[in-house]
This record gives structure tokens, sequence and C-alpha cells, in this order.
């Protein structure tokens, strides 16, 4: 009991996810005629296949005493034909405290075993773990400069995350001539030169310029050297300058690093998470509200508007999803899947078709992650459309709109005699769909807010 009880704490979100999408299936099947027809005949079929093994599993039961009943009659036959006559090496290791007093970070140095730097997405592995005290979330620095961030460890070896990954790292930068701070992050093409956002427009900058860390992460120290400028100039979609920073770390011949051990990090941590909920707390009930009063548009929109559009004489384009495609990914994951069940069922109050679309919505919600990584190749730990180049945006709401047609037109129609007919109705939709999704993406500025 107590292991099922750790398993569910454990995997809460799984566990409410498979809540919603029960009490889905139990619409499914008991307020839809035709599925409700086809679970009795299954019933029916299983209460049979089970009788039959009940009876298989008596009659093996009396087995012993068949064959009890056999021998006693194989012997009185006998005696009627024949009763007549004649018939491990240890790791040490090293950690050295910074110079100097009061000084909160100490190093444990180490050595890669691989690494690489063609990759949208880089990592390398170092010769020291747990054991050496080396664990997720610690930085790692070279001689000349940041490497990345731990973000696995066995007992003798970890794996880091490179700077040299797009989307999945960013650093807090600041100019070390004037102060000013940003987001130092990589978009795929250099591997020497990484990008600092962030600095306004009125900062003066030279080529030159020395870039540091700005120690607000707790992860590295403030001022470690990350590079020079090598370039800059206004991004015309944000008003800051968007600045090339030529890395002081040449990341193809790394040897020797160093891991950061941030001493107090539990405690400033603690500040930063108290703070994080204060600010989350004013943003869900805001928030919250916003998300209700969206819902009720998109299945207005839906319902009053878009299905009584028929294209090619049976075709109605579906736009309600977007809810779940453009829903920011940093809110609350329960209240995300709640939501998402909710506008689902919202709108099956409406067609009649209960528990279809709120299955579907649902699962797109929770695989959500998975579906954008597929089609994107992009991680969603600092997530934002305005990162996607337009072709990956396009695949990602088609991806999520044609498994959501899928798993609605084949839970509604329900014979798999008609897979072709219905993957073909699946595709149509789909594509129609799409079209009005790009047009609600461009008029709502979805890829420059999100």
């Amino acid at each position: 009991m107590g292991f099922l009880l750790r398993l569910f704490s454990k995997n809460t979100l799984f566990v409410f996810f498979i809540f919603l999408q029960i009490i889905a299936l139990v619409l499914i099947f008991s307020r839809n005629a035709m599925q409700k027809s086809w679970i009795a005949g299954q019933t029916a079929a299983f209460n049979s296949w089970v009788s039959g093994y009940i009876d298989e599993g008596v009659s093996y039961l009396k087995l012993k005493q068949i064959n009890e009943d056999l021998v006693v009659q194989n012997k009185a036959l006998m005696t009627q034909l024949y009763g007549k006559d004649g018939a491990k090496m240890p790791v040490f290791k090293r950690v050295h405290d910074t110079i100097g007093g009061g000084q909160i970070y100490t190093f444990v140095d180490g050595e890669i075993v691989f690494n690489s730097i063609n990759r949208r997405n880089n990592y390398f592995t170092i010769n020291r773990g747990r054991r050496d005290g080396v664990f997720p979330q610690m930085g790692v620095m070279a001689p000349r400069g940041i490497a990345g961030i731990v973000i696995n460890s066995t007992d003798s070896y970890a794996l880091v995350q490179s700077v040299l990954s797009v989307n999945k790292i960013r650093i807090n930068a600041a100019l070390k001539s004037s102060g000013y701070f940003g987001t130092l992050t990589w978009n795929g093409d250099n591997s020497r030169v990484m990008h600092l956002a962030d600095i306004p427009k009125y900062v003066a900058l030279k080529v030159g310029d020395t870039v540091v860390t700005d120690g607000k992460s707790a992860i590295f120290p403030k001022g470690v050297t990350i590079g020079t400028i090598a370039g800059y100039s206004v991004d015309n979609k944000t008003g800051f300058w968007d600045i090339s920073v030529e890395l002081s770390e040449k990341m193809g011949a790394l040897n020797k690093v160093y891991v950061v051990k941030n001493l107090k990090k539990a405690e400033v941590q603690k500040i930063q998470d108290t703070m994080q909920a204060v600010i989350k707390k004013k943003m869900i009930s805001r928030t919250l509200f916003t998300d209700i009063l969206i819902m009720i548009f998109l299945v207005a929109l839906q319902i009053f508007v878009l299905n009584r559009i028929t294209l090619f004489g049976k075709y109605t384009p579906v736009l309600y999803p977007v809810f779940v495609m453009f829903y920011p990914f940093f809110r609350n994951k329960f209240q995300f899947l709640a939501l998402s069940f909710l506008i689902g069922l919202s709108i099956d109050g409406f067609l009649y078709s209960w528990g279809i679309n709120a299955f579907a919505t649902t699962l797109i919600a929770y695989f959500r992650t998975l579906i954008f990584r597929t089609s994107t190749d992009t991680s969603t730990d600092f997530f934002s459309f305005q990162s996607l180049q337009w072709a990956q945006f396009l695949l990602f709401l088609f991806s999520s709109i044609f498994l959501h047609q899928l798993l609605v037109q084949y839970i509604e129609f329900f014979k798999f005699s008609r897979f072709f007919e219905i993957l073909f109705n699946v595709l149509v939709t789909s594509v129609i769909s799409f079209i009005f999704i790009v047009i609600y993406a461009l008029i709502f500025k979805i890829k420059q807010k999100v």
C-alpha cells in the first residue's frame, strides 16, 4: 500500500490525466449509442469467454476424480481380460576552496571523456560524479570561460548540457564595462558565437568589450569571462541590441573543466522560490479568468460560426484546439489538463458527442510536449514560439490538429471497416482546420507573443 502511495505521489500528473480520460471513456461508452452498443457486445463476448474458461477450470479440477474413476474401470476391465489363469577501483574527489574569505563557491576539477559541438543540442561527459559531489543544476566552467550545466550524474560520471544548445540553456550575462545584463543563448549556427539579448539600444557598445556572468542564477559565480563582443545590430522585433559574443573558450577543444558548487544555493533558491510563489499566486487568479474567457470565445466561435461552415459538402473546420496548442508551457500543468478537458467537454455538450472531444483534447494536452519536441527538435525548458522557424511552427500546428482529428473521428465513427475513408476525412479536415488555425495565429500574433 505504501509503495502504491509513493508511486502515485511521484506521478500525480499522470494519475490526474488517467482520471480525466476514464471520465471521458465512461461518457463515450454510456452516452453515445454506437459506442454503447459496441461495449455491450464486447461485454457479452467477454462474459462468454470468461464462462468458457471457468467451465474448463472446473473440468480441470475434476480431473483427479475422473482419473480415479478411470483407474477403477481399467482395473475391472483388466480383471475381466487377464483375471483368469493363462489368460572497482575507487575515484578520489578533489575539491578546492575559492580564494579569499567569505566565498560561497568551491570547485571539483574533472576531464572531458566525450564531447559534441555539431548538433542543435550538444552534450559532453566528464569523469566526475555523485561520489565527487557533482549533481544536476551545477555549472561547469573551463579554464577560459563557461562550458555548460550538469543535467544528470551517476556515481562516477556526469552528463553536461553544453552552452551550445538551442533553447535549452540561457545564461544570465552582463557587459563588464557598463554592468547592463541580458540573456545569452546559442542559435545553432556557429560553435564559436553566442547571442546576447535584452540589452537596451541606448547602451553604448564596442567590438571587443568583455561579456561576463552576472551571478544572478546561483549556478555560475559573478564575473566569469564568457567572451567578447564580435558584432551587434538592433533587433527590429524587440528594439533591443542583438549582440554576437565570441566565446573565450573553444568548445571543440575542451579537456579540463571545473564543476561549480554553490554552498549557499539552497538558501538562495528558497528565497527565489518564495518570490516566485507570490508572483505565481497573483498571476493564477488573473490568468485563470483570462483562460476561461478564451475558452468561452473559442467554444462560441466553433459552435455558432464554424460549425455552420461546410466545405465541399461535408467538411467543417475545427479551431477550438488552438486553446491547447497555444497554452503557455510555464503555467500549472494540472490546471492546463483540467481546462483542456473542460473545453472538449463543452464542445461535446453542444454536439451530443459526450466524452469524444474531451478525450481527444486531454490526450493532446498531456502529450503536447512530446508533439512539440518531435515536430520541432526543440526543448520546452525555455519554450517560446518566437524562437521557432516558421516551418517548425507550422509542423507543430499540423501535427497537433491531425492527431486531434484522428482521435475524434475514429472514436466517433467507430468502424474499422471504414479505416481508409475515415483517414481521408481526417486528412482533409486537418488541412482545412490547419488553414483556419494559421489565420487565427496571424490575427492574434501568436508567434510574436507566446
